[in-house]
């Protein structure tokens, strides 16, 4: 859409929105299926997981993870994007993904530890997606920590 702004070396993947405003800076890595509001700003070497949507006016300074939806001026996670997983996932592996999320973002837990455990016993393609990310991410996932 109009005045969108796309930093140096970013990449973004297939079927992706990015609504009027939306400013990724240098090195930003959008996966597939992504939507990013408009005039929100992403900060530079920011990962976006494949499915994810960030709310309009949300500034972005870490990863979001697959899947998932973030909004807020700092934005946080909010929840699954199940709308836009409704469009092009099985309701059983939306189901996992509940799960998933439930023990990665609202059990309190290490979230790279329980990342790692799900990993570990997970059959499910999506979880495993959501948890390698979780894993290897370098800027943090903006969440709401439990205590």
């Amino acid at each position: 859409m109009g005045y969108v702004h796309l930093g140096h070396d970013v990449i973004i993947g297939n079927h992706c929105i990015l609504a009027n405003a939306a400013t990724l800076a240098g090195h930003v890595e959008m996966g597939d299926y992504a939507v990013i509001g408009g005039m929100t700003p992403i900060h530079q070497f920011v990962h976006i997981g494949d499915y994810a949507m960030v709310g309009g006016a949300s500034a972005l300074a870490q990863d979001v993870p697959p899947y998932c939806m973030a909004e807020g001026n700092r934005a946080t996670l909010r929840g699954l994007n199940l709308t836009g997983l409704r469009r092009h996932i099985e309701r059983s592996d939306i189901d996992a993904l509940k799960s998933a999320y439930r023990d990665l973002f609202e059990s309190g837990q290490p979230l790279k530890e329980t990342a790692s455990q799900l990993l570990a016993s997970t059959q499910s393609s999506h979880v495993k997606n959501i948890c390698k990310f979780v894993l290897e991410t370098k800027r943090g996932i903006p969440y709401e920590r439990k205590n």
